[in-house]
Formats: structure tokens, C-alpha cells, sequence
């Protein structure tokens, strides 16, 4: 039941973040300095690749827990087979490029419009 409601849960986040990069794309969009719409657009560009791939692994890994036969519970992911491997998927050496961009394109504008 914990390893559910972990999954559902990583899957919730995941959409967050989606949703958040394809609402940075619209507003990467609408802004009228090149700048801010490179800076902009490719933090959108990121946030939304990582966030789609990990929502298709989480929900990959619950389509393939849900399909497993009953006597292979219990014995991990790979039927108890060979080693497992353990993957953490919000290290946050991964979620430094979501913290750094929005600082970059919000906090340093004044110096980006300086130089153009």
C-alpha cells in the first residue's frame, strides 16, 4: 500500500511540474524582451521534458506493479532476480536547473537589459 501512495504521489508532482512549465512556456510567449523569452522558454523547455519523463516512468512502473502475478509479490521490482537497483528521482543535483532558471530570468534582467 506505501509503495501506491509513494507513486501516486511522485505522479502528482510530476504533473505540478508540467503544468508549471507549460504555464512558463505561455508566459515565455507573451514577453515582448528576447532575453527574457530565451531564458524563459528554455527553462520551460526543461522543466517540461524531466517532468513528462519521470510522469511516464512512474506511471510505468504502477502499469507494470499492477500487472505482476501474485506470486512474484514480494520479491521486488524484477521477480527477485539478479540485483536491484535503487533510483532516486528528485535528487536534488537533478532539481538545480528548476531552482537556477527562474532566478536567471527573473532576478537578472536588469543586467540583461544592459547589455542590449
Amino acid at each position: 500500500m506505501f509503495w501506491w501512495a509513494r507513486f501516486l504521489f511522485f505522479s502528482a508532482v510530476a504533473v505540478f511540474f508540467l503544468e508549471f512549465g507549460v504555464e512558463e512556456m505561455i508566459r515565455a510567449y507573451q514577453t515582448r524582451k528576447p532575453y527574457d523569452f530565451l531564458g524563459s522558454f528554455f527553462e520551460a523547455s526543461f522543466i517540461i521534458l524531466i517532468s513528462g519523463t519521470l510522469l511516464v516512468a512512474f506511471v510505468w512502473r504502477m502499469i507494470l506493479r499492477a500487472k505482476e502475478k501474485p506470486e512474484e509479490k514480494g520479491k521486488g521490482e524484477n521477480g527477485g532476480k539478479g540485483v536491484e537497483i535503487i533510483i532516486f528521482p528528485f535528487c536534488p543535483v537533478s532539481l538545480l536547473p528548476l531552482f537556477y532558471f527562474p532566478y536567471f530570468a527573473f532576478f537578472n534582467a536588469p543586467v540583461a537589459a544592459s547589455l542590449g
